[in-house]
């Protein structure tokens, strides 16, 4: 293991990544269908998140906002 993946490691075990991507498939299920397939990419690893994942999910979150006005 490099530095950079410690570090890495570290700064993901603060993230809580799993209960994020828990309130997105909650949010997913009952208005937002159009987000299964990202988060079904996100899920699958969901046990070892790195800072791209952490990224996608940030992306999820500003088309959220983006689209809340839509019907």
């Amino acid at each position: 293991m490099t530095l950079e993946s410690i570090v890495e490691n570290d700064v993901m075990a603060i993230i809580p990544y799993s209960s994020v991507v828990g309130s997105l498939m909650y949010i997913m299920v009952c208005s937002h269908l159009d987000l299964a397939y990202p988060l079904s990419h996100v899920f699958q690893l969901m046990f070892n998140p790195t800072n791209e994942h952490w990224l996608t999910i940030k992306w999820i979150f500003e088309y959220l906002e983006a689209t809340k006005d839509f019907d």
